[in-house]
């Protein structure tokens, strides 16, 4: 039991600590997903504008105030842009699954916790009196199960004593 207890008591430590990491990731996901929808609204805003840019150029090639050069670069400027607002949307496509994943981790570990918190309130031995063990049935750290026998131990308090008296 001396070496048990610690062992479970280190156990429910870490399981704790993992909990507790656990709601940090679940919370700097949701910052994640709040900041990647800012990101997405302004990326959103750039692709409006360049798309107003590209129209105009497109009306300023047909009457040739500019070059075809100038309306191409255009062009990849807004398929950049366009790009940025996809990476943006697939950035928050996988948060859902991110944050499933982290939950399902969660419960895992809040199952180990009170499964170790059961272990640890189950590892106390005692006795109703105060007794000499006589015989141990059991090897530390082995697992016992309910009504084994672990120990007889004989009481203190009364004892027996073998006495041969003569009859006469």
């Amino acid at each position: 039991v001396e070496e048990i207890v610690p062992a479970i008591k280190r156990g429910i430590a870490q399981t704790e600590a993992d909990i507790q990491a656990i709601r940090a990731q679940l919370e700097e996901l949701q910052i994640r997903e709040a900041n990647t929808r800012a990101s997405l609204q302004i990326e959103q805003s750039a692709l409006s504008l360049n798309q107003k840019e590209l129209e105009r150029k497109n009306s300023l090639v047909g009457k040739g105030s500019i070059s075809r050069s100038d309306l191409e670069s255009q062009q990849r400027s807004l398929l950049a842009q366009q790009q940025s607002v996809q990476a943006q949307r697939n950035t928050l496509n996988l948060i859902p699954s991110q944050t499933a994943l982290l939950q399902a981790q969660l419960a895992r570990d809040q199952t180990r916790l009170e499964a170790a918190r059961r272990d640890l309130s189950r590892t106390e031995i005692r006795l109703p009196f105060h007794a000499r063990i006589s015989e141990v049935n059991v090897e530390q750290a082995q697992y016992v199960r309910e009504g084994n026998t672990l120990v007889k131990a004989d009481a203190i308090d009364k004892a027996e004593i073998e006495a041969q008296i003569p009859i006469a």
